[in-house]
């Protein structure tokens, strides 16, 4: 949900709140030793919402040039599932499931872009900072918390727990600044060409330990190219500094990005390490077609 209002020809602002929904229960249950059936519990289950703030600058100072400011707070989706299960006399049991499924850092993004009088050329800039260090631990969490009944009156209860005393790390994930530059030219009236390239690189630390956290850099290369048919059909401008453009009642879109991820090679020195050395890299190649018409 965003509202954006503009102030005047040169200014406007928008302000905005993305929701995720997390999921969270509640178990209660009963087991039966004798008959190994489930006794009829507690159950809840619910949705917890979690908001974030979105938030946005244009200027337009003129020349054809604008700039943009945008600001995007962390976002995450989690769940979390406590469970009680009683089994008769014996013993009681407390269990934890609970992971971060989902994480989006805080982002700060300044951009720029300017635009011939002739509308023949655009030239577009950006740069986004993530905050990638404030990213929580991503791996399942499990506790188990053996207590009550006949295993405490022996105290072996405290001999069968998992994962109480073991703390959530951090995954060791650095800030991120990502560039990209981005240009259109239109060499005839029906046929434009765009470009852009943008580096992103990888927020996760080499893969030295037993935790494996995979990701790569990215080199990031699109190409597209549009043909305009039928009449034209007169677009307002922009800004008032900007003139009408003509584009055509149809037109043809063909686009292509490719993700170039350098290889990572990691040798693990521990021999207990399951996985041991690792080797990730490759390429992704992404292809679109678009056909649309302006009224």
């Amino acid at each position: 949900l965003a509202s954006g209002i503009r102030i005047n020809d040169r200014v406007a602002v928008g302000v905005g709140v993305q929701v995720l929904a997390a999921l969270g229960s509640e178990l209660d249950l009963g087991l039966d030793p004798a008959t190994g059936r489930i006794e009829p519990g507690t159950v809840q289950i619910s949705l917890q919402p979690s908001a974030s703030l979105t938030a946005g600058v244009s200027l337009r100072p003129g020349f054809g040039l604008r700039l943009g400011l945008g600001f995007r707070q962390e976002v995450s989706l989690r769940y979390r599932i406590p469970t009680r299960l009683g089994v008769g006399p014996l013993l009681a049991a407390d269990l934890l499931v609970a992971q971060n499924t989902l994480y989006s850092p805080t982002t700060l993004e300044l951009g720029a872009a300017w635009r011939s009088q002739d509308n023949r050329v655009l030239i577009a800039a950006s740069v986004r900072m993530a905050m990638w260090s404030e990213a929580p631990d991503p791996s399942p969490r499990l506790e188990i918390d053996i207590g009550g009944g006949v295993a405490g009156d022996i105290g072996v209860d405290e001999q069968f727990d998992i994962g109480r005393d073991t703390a959530q790390r951090s995954p060791g994930f650095g800030d991120t600044v990502t560039p990209a530059v981005a240009a259109e030219l239109w060499p005839k009236e029906r046929l434009c060409v765009r470009g852009g390239y943008s580096f992103r690189p990888s927020p996760a630390p080499r893969a030295i330990g037993l935790t494996n956290q995979l990701d790569n850099d990215a080199h990031i290369i699109g190409l597209g190219a549009e043909v305009g048919l039928g009449d034209s059909v007169l677009e307002r401008a922009a800004a008032k500094d900007e003139q009408p453009r003509q584009r055509h009642a149809f037109y043809f879109r063909a686009a292509g990005q490719v993700q170039l991820l350098p290889r990572r090679t990691v040798y693990k020195r521990d021999p207990n390490d399951p996985v041991g050395d690792l080797d990730h890299g490759g390429a992704a190649v992404h292809v679109a077609l678009h056909f649309g018409a302006r009224f």
